[in-house]
């Protein structure tokens, strides 16, 4: 057990949070370079209003920080899993990969999360969603039918996985305390109620400080 776990979930991420002494820079995460594009599960939100609002809400006093860059309300996501980059795994393994999540998914529920309780990380101020358990249902099973077909990854789920979802990224150096001052005003905030029936298989890329997408395959959850 780690420093925390104790806690309610919903304060397990404010509590690491609070521990940090300085936030870093997002953008320079190891591995990515300037038009590498990849292969991601990831839950969306484009139409899910009553998130949309509160991510507004609770982005606004880091609209005008310039080391922060604010998530586009319509590209919000919760990421599953990472599946490959691109260069890493030829398209024609891609119906493999789908048909055995789409398999799997049939046997899940709906996911009715709760999505709120800001917090944040070294590199992202960010949502906890609840319950965790039904999200990581649907990890549990993207990232092992994954790594069945794509080799490179094992096929045991023992990640550190934590459903979260970010509303802005820092893209500099800084110290943690200030914002998490910021951060703790906006804790009360109740939480947004989000019904999730799918999830998508997409090609990511970064543009401009923001993470963009396609959609390649959508599957359904429960159906």
């Amino acid at each position: 057990m780690q420093p925390g776990d104790e806690l309610p979930l919903q304060d397990q991420d404010w509590y690491r949070f609070r521990q940090l002494s300085q936030l870093g820079n997002h953008w320079e995460r190891p591995g990515w370079a300037y038009g590498r594009r990849s292969y991601h599960w990831l839950l969306t939100f484009k139409h899910s209003p009553d998130l949309h609002a509160l991510a507004g809400q609770c982005q606004a006093p880091f609209r005008d920080l310039p080391q922060f860059d604010l998530v586009p309300l319509d590209t919000l996501h919760l990421t599953l899993h990472r599946l490959a980059f691109t260069e890493e795994l030829p398209p024609s393994r891609l119906p493999a990969v789908v048909a055995a999540v789409r398999q799997r998914c049939r046997d899940l529920a709906a996911l009715r999360l709760r999505i709120g309780w800001l917090a944040g990380s070294t590199g992202a101020i960010r949502f906890t969603a609840l319950p965790v358990e039904p999200i990581v249902e649907v990890h549990n099973v993207v990232r092992p039918q994954s790594a069945r077909v794509h080799q490179t990854v094992p096929a045991c789920v023992s990640d550190g996985f934590w459903p979260h979802v970010s509303i802005a990224y820092s893209n500099s150096a800084q110290p943690a305390a200030p914002i998490a001052a910021t951060v703790e005003a906006l804790r009360s905030l109740p939480p947004a109620e989000v019904l999730v029936t799918s999830l998508v298989l997409v090609e990511l890329r970064r543009e401009g400080r923001a993470y963009w997408w396609e959609v390649l395959e959508r599957v359904g959850i429960g159906e």
